[in-house]
C-alpha cells in the first residue's frame, strides 16, 4: 500500500537548530485517510561530551527523563547520525517513491533540525505539510466559543491517538509524550479530531 503522508517528529536537546542536536527521530506512514501503515524510530547517539548534551537545560532533561529517552541515551541504545539518516530514508522509500507532505505539529521546528542535521532526509519530503497545530487553530476560527471547541478537540484527539498507537502495536515505552511515535500519532489524532468535529459539531 502506498502512503499519502509521512508523519515525522524529532526530540532534541533544545529549540535552537543551529546549536542543539537531534536525540531521537521517528516516522509513521499514513494513507490518505490517516490510517497508519507502519512506523520506525531510532535514538541518535552522540559523544557524551557533545556540547549540546553537556549544556542541556533542566526542563528539557527532565522531559526526556520522564519519557524514558534519557535512559535510552545513557544505556547506549542509539545509532550514529549517519546510520539513522540512512534508516529514515529507507523507511520512506518502503512506502513511496514520491515526495510526500510531512505530518506533525509545528513542523517548521522539525524541518529546521533536519535541514541542519539530516538534509538528505528533508530532501525526500514535499514542501507542503499537514500541521496539526495549524489545523487546531483554524478549527477554532469557525466557532463562537473556541475554548469549548478546543476542549472537545483534545478529548477526541486522545481517543484517536490511542487508537492509532494500538493499530501500530506500539510498545509501552514508546507510548509516552515526547517520544516520536506517540507525538506523531497525537498530531494525526488532533487532525482527525478537528476534521471530524468541524463537520459535525455546532455550538
Amino acid at each position: 500500500m502506498t502512503a499519502a503522508f509521512i508523519g515525522l517528529d524529532v526530540e532534541t536537546t533544545g529549540l535552537d537548530a543551529h546549536f542543539d542536536i537531534i536525540l531521537e527521530i521517528g516516522m509513521v506512514a499514513f494513507d490518505q485517510h490517516l490510517r497508519p501503515l507502519g512506523s520506525w524510530s531510532s535514538v541518535v547517539q552522540h559523544r557524551d561530551d557533545h556540547i549540546a548534551i553537556r549544556r542541556v537545560g533542566d526542563v528539557v532533561q527532565k522531559m526526556h527523563q520522564d519519557s524514558g529517552l534519557w535512559a535510552d541515551l545513557v544505556d547506549g541504545m542509539g545509532k550514529p547520525p549517519s546510520n539513522v539518516s540512512l534508516e529514515a530514508r529507507r523507511f520512506m522509500e518502503r512506502w513511496t517513491d514520491k515526495k510526500l507532505p510531512m505530518l506533525g505539529s509545528s513542523v517548521t521546528f522539525d524541518r529546521s533540525f533536519l535541514a541542519r542535521s539530516m538534509p538528505e532526509v528533508l530532501e525526500k519530503f514535499h514542501h507542503r505539510s499537514l500541521d496539526a497545530t495549524s489545523v487546531k487553530l483554524a478549527a477554532g476560527t469557525q466557532f463562537s466559543d473556541p475554548g469549548a471547541l478546543h476542549h472537545l478537540l483534545d478529548e477526541f484527539a486522545g481517543h484517536y491517538t490511542d487508537q492509532l498507537l494500538d493499530e501500530l502495536g506500539t510498545q509501552p515505552h514508546h507510548r509516552k509524550p515526547h517520544r516520536p511515535i506517540y507525538d506523531i500519532c497525537a498530531s494525526a489524532g488532533m487532525t482527525m479530531s478537528a476534521t471530524t468535529l468541524g463537520r459535525t459539531w455546532r455550538p
